[in-house]
Protein backbone atom coordinates (compact mmCIF):
# COMPACT_ATOMS: atom_id res chain seq x y z
CA UNK A 1 0.00 0.00 0.00
CA UNK A 2 0.94 3.12 -0.53
CA UNK A 3 -1.32 5.79 1.37
CA UNK A 4 -0.38 8.94 1.64
CA UNK A 5 0.99 9.37 -1.36
CA UNK A 6 -0.49 12.32 -3.96
CA UNK A 7 0.24 12.15 -7.71
CA UNK A 8 -1.79 13.91 -10.96
CA UNK A 9 -1.52 11.80 -13.78
CA UNK A 10 -1.39 13.54 -17.23
CA UNK A 11 -3.34 12.24 -20.58
CA UNK A 12 -3.75 14.62 -23.94
CA UNK A 13 -6.44 11.53 -24.95
CA UNK A 14 -9.77 10.38 -23.54
CA UNK A 15 -9.58 8.23 -20.86
CA UNK A 16 -13.10 7.77 -20.61
CA UNK A 17 -13.19 6.56 -24.25
CA UNK A 18 -9.93 6.09 -25.26
CA UNK A 19 -9.17 6.11 -28.69
CA UNK A 20 -5.40 5.33 -28.46
CA UNK A 21 -2.64 3.44 -26.20
CA UNK A 22 -1.80 6.86 -23.89
CA UNK A 23 -5.39 7.09 -22.90
CA UNK A 24 -5.33 3.71 -21.95
CA UNK A 25 -2.34 3.72 -19.98
CA UNK A 26 -3.29 6.93 -17.70
CA UNK A 27 -7.10 5.16 -17.19
CA UNK A 28 -5.35 1.92 -15.77
CA UNK A 29 -2.51 3.47 -13.81
CA UNK A 30 -5.07 5.96 -12.29
CA UNK A 31 -7.63 3.32 -10.91
CA UNK A 32 -4.66 0.57 -9.84
CA UNK A 33 -2.73 3.19 -8.55
CA UNK A 34 -6.00 4.23 -6.30
CA UNK A 35 -6.89 0.90 -5.75
CA UNK A 36 -3.61 1.22 -4.05
CA UNK A 37 -4.79 3.77 -1.46
CA UNK A 38 -2.77 6.45 -3.83
CA UNK A 39 -4.31 9.64 -3.83
CA UNK A 40 -5.01 9.98 -7.67
CA UNK A 41 -5.61 13.29 -9.78
CA UNK A 42 -6.34 12.36 -13.38
CA UNK A 43 -5.91 14.95 -15.92
CA UNK A 44 -7.64 14.36 -19.58
CA UNK A 45 -8.64 15.73 -22.21
CA UNK A 46 -12.35 15.03 -22.66
CA UNK A 47 -15.18 15.97 -25.60
CA UNK A 48 -17.93 16.32 -22.47
CA UNK A 49 -17.16 17.58 -19.29
CA UNK A 50 -19.76 15.62 -17.49
CA UNK A 51 -17.58 12.33 -18.25
CA UNK A 52 -15.56 12.51 -14.64
CA UNK A 53 -18.14 10.34 -12.62
CA UNK A 54 -17.81 7.62 -14.45
CA UNK A 55 -14.42 6.80 -13.04
CA UNK A 56 -14.16 8.64 -9.64
CA UNK A 57 -13.44 6.52 -6.41
CA UNK A 58 -12.41 7.48 -2.80
CA UNK A 59 -8.81 7.85 -3.74
CA UNK A 60 -9.48 9.18 -7.90
CA UNK A 61 -10.48 12.29 -8.91
CA UNK A 62 -11.04 12.66 -12.86
CA UNK A 63 -11.16 16.21 -13.88
CA UNK A 64 -11.97 16.54 -17.79
CA UNK A 65 -10.74 19.54 -19.78
CA UNK A 66 -12.72 20.20 -23.08
CA UNK A 67 -11.07 22.67 -25.44
CA UNK A 68 -10.96 22.88 -28.91
CA UNK A 69 -8.71 22.05 -31.59
CA UNK A 70 -6.13 24.31 -33.48
CA UNK A 71 -4.16 22.34 -36.40
CA UNK A 72 -1.61 21.65 -36.34
CA UNK A 73 -1.55 22.66 -32.54
CA UNK A 74 -3.99 20.81 -31.38
CA UNK A 75 -3.10 20.21 -28.36
CA UNK A 76 -1.52 23.58 -27.10
CA UNK A 77 -5.12 24.22 -25.71
CA UNK A 78 -5.62 21.17 -23.15
CA UNK A 79 -1.77 21.97 -22.23
CA UNK A 80 -2.49 25.51 -21.03
CA UNK A 81 -6.00 24.27 -19.45
CA UNK A 82 -3.87 21.21 -17.75
CA UNK A 83 -1.49 23.64 -16.20
CA UNK A 84 -4.35 25.95 -14.96
CA UNK A 85 -5.89 22.85 -13.61
CA UNK A 86 -2.45 21.95 -12.04
CA UNK A 87 -1.83 25.03 -10.54
CA UNK A 88 -4.88 25.11 -8.87
CA UNK A 89 -4.93 21.71 -7.11
CA UNK A 90 -1.10 22.58 -5.93
CA UNK A 91 -3.31 25.64 -4.27
CA UNK A 92 -5.40 23.50 -2.81
CA UNK A 93 -3.96 19.91 -2.15
CA UNK A 94 -0.52 18.60 -1.10
CA UNK A 95 1.13 17.22 -4.83
CA UNK A 96 3.94 15.21 -4.61
CA UNK A 97 4.35 13.89 -8.13
CA UNK A 98 2.98 15.24 -11.68
CA UNK A 99 3.20 11.96 -14.03
CA UNK A 100 2.76 13.24 -17.78
CA UNK A 101 2.48 10.85 -20.90
CA UNK A 102 4.77 12.47 -23.25
CA UNK A 103 6.76 15.62 -22.51
CA UNK A 104 4.12 18.04 -23.65
CA UNK A 105 4.59 21.82 -22.97
CA UNK A 106 2.21 22.10 -20.33
CA UNK A 107 5.07 22.16 -17.66
CA UNK A 108 5.95 25.48 -19.18
CA UNK A 109 2.83 27.16 -17.32
CA UNK A 110 3.10 25.51 -14.45
CA UNK A 111 3.57 28.34 -10.76
CA UNK A 112 5.35 25.30 -8.61
CA UNK A 113 7.69 23.74 -10.78
CA UNK A 114 9.49 22.35 -7.80
CA UNK A 115 6.98 19.55 -7.88
CA UNK A 116 8.31 15.86 -8.97
CA UNK A 117 8.11 15.09 -12.48
CA UNK A 118 7.88 12.00 -14.03
CA UNK A 119 7.49 11.10 -17.67
CA UNK A 120 6.27 7.89 -19.59
CA UNK A 121 7.77 7.44 -23.39
CA UNK A 122 5.21 6.45 -25.76
CA UNK A 123 7.09 7.02 -28.37
CA UNK A 124 9.64 9.52 -29.68
CA UNK A 125 9.44 12.45 -32.62
CA UNK A 126 12.03 10.84 -34.36
CA UNK A 127 10.67 7.55 -33.97
CA UNK A 128 7.47 8.79 -35.29
CA UNK A 129 8.64 11.02 -37.78
CA UNK A 130 10.75 8.11 -39.18
CA UNK A 131 8.57 5.69 -39.32
CA UNK A 132 5.99 7.85 -40.94
CA UNK A 133 7.97 9.53 -43.62
CA UNK A 134 8.84 4.86 -45.33
CA UNK A 135 5.25 4.33 -44.53
CA UNK A 136 2.89 7.42 -46.35
CA UNK A 137 0.46 5.74 -49.06
CA UNK A 138 -2.24 7.90 -48.64
CA UNK A 139 -4.10 10.76 -46.57
CA UNK A 140 -2.84 11.92 -43.50
CA UNK A 141 -4.94 12.09 -40.72
CA UNK A 142 -4.68 14.60 -37.61
CA UNK A 143 -1.81 13.76 -35.44
CA UNK A 144 0.17 12.37 -38.91
CA UNK A 145 0.05 16.01 -39.63
CA UNK A 146 1.30 17.59 -36.30
CA UNK A 147 4.19 14.94 -36.84
CA UNK A 148 5.09 16.22 -40.38
CA UNK A 149 4.51 20.68 -39.79
CA UNK A 150 5.98 20.59 -36.35
CA UNK A 151 8.34 18.01 -35.34
CA UNK A 152 11.13 20.52 -34.85
CA UNK A 153 9.00 22.39 -32.53
CA UNK A 154 8.23 19.23 -30.67
CA UNK A 155 11.94 18.10 -30.79
CA UNK A 156 12.52 21.00 -28.39
CA UNK A 157 9.70 20.29 -25.76
CA UNK A 158 11.07 16.76 -26.09
CA UNK A 159 14.69 17.79 -25.41
CA UNK A 160 12.95 20.30 -22.98
CA UNK A 161 11.00 17.84 -20.99
CA UNK A 162 13.58 15.17 -20.98
CA UNK A 163 15.96 17.80 -18.83
CA UNK A 164 13.44 18.44 -16.93
CA UNK A 165 11.74 15.94 -15.74
CA UNK A 166 13.26 13.38 -12.55
CA UNK A 167 12.27 10.19 -13.83
CA UNK A 168 11.83 8.99 -17.61
CA UNK A 169 9.54 5.80 -17.86
CA UNK A 170 10.46 3.61 -21.42
CA UNK A 171 7.59 0.98 -21.61
CA UNK A 172 10.32 -1.44 -23.08
CA UNK A 173 14.29 -1.38 -23.42
CA UNK A 174 14.26 -0.64 -26.91
CA UNK A 175 12.76 2.68 -26.45
CA UNK A 176 15.06 3.69 -23.66
CA UNK A 177 17.84 2.50 -25.37
CA UNK A 178 16.75 4.74 -28.14
CA UNK A 179 16.53 8.15 -26.36
CA UNK A 180 19.80 7.75 -24.43
CA UNK A 181 21.15 7.79 -27.48
CA UNK A 182 19.84 10.53 -28.81
CA UNK A 183 20.13 12.37 -24.99
CA UNK A 184 22.99 10.51 -23.36
CA UNK A 185 22.63 13.54 -20.94
CA UNK A 186 19.23 11.79 -19.64
CA UNK A 187 20.37 8.32 -19.21
CA UNK A 188 20.46 8.28 -15.44
CA UNK A 189 17.27 9.18 -15.52
CA UNK A 190 15.41 6.45 -17.72
CA UNK A 191 13.66 3.42 -15.77
CA UNK A 192 11.49 0.41 -17.52
CA UNK A 193 8.49 -0.34 -17.19
CA UNK A 194 5.87 -1.50 -19.26
CA UNK A 195 2.30 -0.98 -19.72
CA UNK A 196 -0.30 -2.95 -17.92
CA UNK A 197 -3.55 -4.69 -18.38
CA UNK A 198 -6.42 -5.88 -16.69
CA UNK A 199 -5.68 -9.48 -16.52
CA UNK A 200 -9.45 -10.43 -15.17
CA UNK A 201 -11.40 -8.36 -17.91
CA UNK A 202 -8.82 -9.85 -21.00
CA UNK A 203 -9.51 -13.53 -20.54
CA UNK A 204 -9.45 -16.69 -22.33
CA UNK A 205 -12.80 -17.25 -20.74
CA UNK A 206 -14.49 -14.12 -22.33
CA UNK A 207 -17.24 -15.71 -24.66
CA UNK A 208 -16.94 -14.21 -28.15
CA UNK A 209 -20.21 -15.10 -29.49
CA UNK A 210 -21.96 -12.20 -28.17
CA UNK A 211 -19.64 -10.18 -31.03
CA UNK A 212 -19.79 -13.19 -34.16
CA UNK A 213 -23.50 -13.37 -33.81
CA UNK A 214 -23.99 -9.54 -33.96
CA UNK A 215 -22.25 -9.19 -36.60
CA UNK A 216 -22.66 -12.49 -38.55
CA UNK A 217 -19.44 -13.51 -38.55
CA UNK A 218 -20.36 -17.30 -36.51
CA UNK A 219 -18.77 -19.39 -38.99
CA UNK A 220 -15.64 -17.15 -39.94
CA UNK A 221 -11.87 -17.27 -39.32
CA UNK A 222 -11.55 -13.61 -37.76
CA UNK A 223 -8.29 -11.55 -38.02
CA UNK A 224 -8.71 -8.44 -35.94
CA UNK A 225 -7.19 -5.47 -35.87
CA UNK A 226 -7.96 -2.75 -32.91
CA UNK A 227 -6.23 0.76 -32.75
CA UNK A 228 -5.64 4.03 -34.80
CA UNK A 229 -5.68 3.67 -38.40
CA UNK A 230 -2.68 5.56 -39.37
CA UNK A 231 0.09 4.86 -41.68
CA UNK A 232 3.01 3.73 -39.41
CA UNK A 233 0.56 0.78 -38.34
CA UNK A 234 0.60 -0.56 -42.07
CA UNK A 235 -3.13 -1.64 -42.62
CA UNK A 236 -2.32 -1.30 -46.10
CA UNK A 237 0.42 -4.46 -45.84
CA UNK A 238 -2.86 -6.33 -44.01
CA UNK A 239 -4.92 -5.59 -46.52
CA UNK A 240 -2.58 -6.34 -49.67
CA UNK A 241 -2.21 -9.56 -47.21
CA UNK A 242 -5.62 -10.27 -47.13
CA UNK A 243 -5.88 -10.82 -50.74
CA UNK A 244 -3.92 -14.00 -50.85
CA UNK A 245 -5.23 -15.26 -47.82
CA UNK A 246 -8.88 -15.22 -49.12
CA UNK A 247 -7.43 -17.61 -51.59
CA UNK A 248 -6.39 -20.70 -48.94
CA UNK A 249 -9.16 -19.47 -46.59
CA UNK A 250 -11.72 -18.65 -48.09
CA UNK A 251 -13.88 -18.26 -44.42
CA UNK A 252 -11.51 -15.51 -43.19
CA UNK A 253 -12.62 -12.22 -42.40
CA UNK A 254 -10.42 -9.16 -41.35
CA UNK A 255 -11.76 -7.08 -38.47
CA UNK A 256 -10.12 -3.66 -37.86
CA UNK A 257 -11.62 -2.00 -34.82
CA UNK A 258 -10.28 1.70 -34.78
CA UNK A 259 -11.83 5.04 -35.43
CA UNK A 260 -12.75 6.22 -39.06
CA UNK A 261 -10.87 8.64 -40.87
CA UNK A 262 -9.92 9.56 -44.10
CA UNK A 263 -7.17 6.49 -44.25
CA UNK A 264 -9.72 4.33 -43.34
CA UNK A 265 -11.96 5.40 -46.08
CA UNK A 266 -9.45 4.85 -48.56
CA UNK A 267 -8.36 1.66 -47.24
CA UNK A 268 -12.25 0.34 -47.75
CA UNK A 269 -12.29 1.76 -51.39
CA UNK A 270 -9.12 -0.45 -51.65
CA UNK A 271 -11.04 -3.12 -50.61
CA UNK A 272 -13.75 -2.95 -52.57
CA UNK A 273 -11.44 -2.03 -55.85
CA UNK A 274 -10.47 -5.68 -55.20
CA UNK A 275 -13.56 -7.32 -54.67
CA UNK A 276 -12.87 -7.78 -51.33
CA UNK A 277 -15.69 -5.78 -49.03
CA UNK A 278 -17.50 -8.59 -48.03
CA UNK A 279 -13.82 -9.75 -46.45
CA UNK A 280 -12.90 -6.57 -44.27
CA UNK A 281 -15.02 -5.14 -41.64
CA UNK A 282 -14.74 -1.49 -40.65
CA UNK A 283 -16.31 -1.38 -37.03
CA UNK A 284 -15.40 2.59 -36.46
CA UNK A 285 -14.91 3.30 -32.93
CA UNK A 286 -15.99 0.67 -29.75
CA UNK A 287 -16.32 1.55 -26.52
CA UNK A 288 -14.10 1.12 -24.06
CA UNK A 289 -16.44 -1.05 -21.78
CA UNK A 290 -17.03 -3.30 -24.96
CA UNK A 291 -13.67 -3.59 -26.55
CA UNK A 292 -12.61 -6.70 -24.63
CA UNK A 293 -15.48 -8.74 -26.52
CA UNK A 294 -14.42 -8.31 -29.77
CA UNK A 295 -10.48 -9.43 -28.62
CA UNK A 296 -12.40 -12.69 -27.45
CA UNK A 297 -13.88 -13.23 -30.79
CA UNK A 298 -11.21 -13.40 -33.29
CA UNK A 299 -8.75 -16.14 -33.69
CA UNK A 300 -5.81 -14.46 -34.61
CA UNK A 301 -4.52 -10.64 -33.80
CA UNK A 302 -2.33 -8.78 -35.77
CA UNK A 303 -0.33 -5.56 -35.20
CA UNK A 304 2.50 -4.91 -38.38
CA UNK A 305 3.50 -1.43 -37.34
CA UNK A 306 7.02 -0.01 -38.38
CA UNK A 307 7.51 1.48 -35.00
CA UNK A 308 5.94 1.04 -31.43
CA UNK A 309 6.76 1.65 -27.48
CA UNK A 310 5.01 -1.33 -26.49
CA UNK A 311 1.46 -1.98 -28.15
CA UNK A 312 -1.41 -1.79 -25.54
CA UNK A 313 -3.06 -3.60 -28.14
CA UNK A 314 -1.22 -6.72 -28.53
CA UNK A 315 -0.42 -7.25 -24.96
CA UNK A 316 -4.35 -7.17 -24.63
CA UNK A 317 -4.92 -10.00 -27.16
CA UNK A 318 -2.47 -12.14 -25.45
CA UNK A 319 -4.27 -12.07 -22.07
CA UNK A 320 -7.00 -13.05 -23.89
CA UNK A 321 -5.15 -16.62 -24.81
CA UNK A 322 -4.88 -15.41 -28.49
CA UNK A 323 -2.41 -15.94 -31.13
CA UNK A 324 -0.43 -12.46 -32.23
CA UNK A 325 1.30 -12.18 -35.17
CA UNK A 326 3.66 -9.14 -34.73
CA UNK A 327 6.15 -7.32 -36.99
CA UNK A 328 9.71 -7.24 -36.06
CA UNK A 329 9.67 -3.72 -34.93
CA UNK A 330 12.33 -2.60 -31.99
CA UNK A 331 11.48 -4.22 -28.65
CA UNK A 332 9.22 -7.09 -29.80
CA UNK A 333 11.37 -9.38 -28.23
CA UNK A 334 10.71 -7.86 -25.14
CA UNK A 335 6.92 -8.80 -25.48
CA UNK A 336 6.90 -11.94 -27.35
CA UNK A 337 9.22 -14.53 -28.41
CA UNK A 338 8.81 -15.86 -32.22
CA UNK A 339 6.66 -19.13 -32.16
CA UNK A 340 6.32 -19.57 -28.49
CA UNK A 341 3.89 -16.64 -27.21
CA UNK A 342 3.56 -14.56 -30.59
CA UNK A 343 4.94 -14.85 -34.45
CA UNK A 344 7.39 -12.14 -35.96
CA UNK A 345 6.86 -11.35 -39.65
CA UNK A 346 9.20 -8.51 -41.23
CA UNK A 347 8.12 -5.35 -41.53
CA UNK A 348 6.29 -4.30 -45.08
CA UNK A 349 6.34 -7.81 -46.06
CA UNK A 350 2.45 -8.52 -46.64
CA UNK A 351 3.55 -11.53 -48.79
CA UNK A 352 5.17 -13.43 -46.00
CA UNK A 353 2.57 -11.89 -43.56
CA UNK A 354 -0.03 -13.56 -46.04
CA UNK A 355 1.57 -16.76 -45.56
CA UNK A 356 1.80 -16.79 -41.47
CA UNK A 357 -1.69 -16.06 -41.28
CA UNK A 358 -3.04 -19.01 -43.90
CA UNK A 359 -0.67 -21.14 -41.70
CA UNK A 360 -2.15 -19.84 -38.39
CA UNK A 361 -5.51 -20.12 -38.95
CA UNK A 362 -5.26 -23.72 -40.31
CA UNK A 363 -3.59 -25.09 -37.26
CA UNK A 364 -6.02 -25.06 -34.10
CA UNK A 365 -3.64 -26.58 -31.76
CA UNK A 366 -0.68 -24.36 -32.78
CA UNK A 367 -3.22 -21.31 -31.98
CA UNK A 368 -3.99 -23.21 -28.73
CA UNK A 369 -0.77 -23.54 -27.60
CA UNK A 370 0.65 -20.26 -28.58
CA UNK A 371 -2.25 -18.23 -26.83
CA UNK A 372 -1.94 -20.32 -23.76
CA UNK A 373 1.89 -19.12 -23.46
CA UNK A 374 1.47 -15.81 -24.26
CA UNK A 375 -1.51 -15.60 -21.40
CA UNK A 376 1.01 -16.96 -18.92
CA UNK A 377 3.47 -14.44 -20.10
CA UNK A 378 0.89 -11.56 -19.41
CA UNK A 379 0.03 -12.72 -16.46
CA UNK A 380 3.59 -12.50 -15.09
CA UNK A 381 4.85 -9.63 -16.51
CA UNK A 382 2.25 -7.31 -17.60
CA UNK A 383 -0.15 -7.48 -15.36
CA UNK A 384 -1.93 -4.14 -13.50
CA UNK A 385 -0.69 -5.37 -9.66
CA UNK A 386 2.92 -5.89 -11.59
CA UNK A 387 3.12 -2.73 -12.85
CA UNK A 388 1.19 -0.71 -9.95
CA UNK A 389 4.29 -2.56 -7.69
CA UNK A 390 7.37 -1.03 -10.08
CA UNK A 391 5.73 2.44 -10.57
CA UNK A 392 5.04 2.88 -6.59
CA UNK A 393 8.47 2.03 -6.15
CA UNK A 394 9.74 4.35 -8.90
CA UNK A 395 7.43 7.35 -7.15
CA UNK A 396 8.44 6.77 -3.46
CA UNK A 397 12.01 7.19 -4.73
CA UNK A 398 11.44 10.40 -6.78
CA UNK A 399 9.37 11.85 -3.78
CA UNK A 400 11.73 10.72 -1.24
CA UNK A 401 14.94 12.24 -2.90
CA UNK A 402 13.16 15.64 -3.15
CA UNK A 403 12.60 15.66 0.47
Amino acid sequence: MARGLSVCILSLESVVNPPGGLGIYARDLATTLSQRGVNVYLISKESNRFVSSLIDNDHLRHHAITTFSISPFYAMPYNVAAARTINSLQRKESIDLVHDNLPMPSILFWRKRTTPLVITLHSTVSGEFKSLRSSLSGALVQGETKTLTTSKIQLLFERWGYARSDKLIALSKAMANEVSSRYPSVAQKLEVIPCGVDTQRFSPDLDGLRVRSRLSLQDKKIILYVGRITHRKRLIDAVVALKNVCKTVPNVVMMIVGAKNAYSHQLESLALDWGMKDKILFTGYVPESQIQYFYAACDVFIHVSTYEGLPNSVVRAMSCGKTCIVSSFEGVEELLNDRTTGIVVPVMNPGILAKVISSVLAQDELRKLIGGKARETVVKHFGLDVVADQMISLYEDVTSHRR
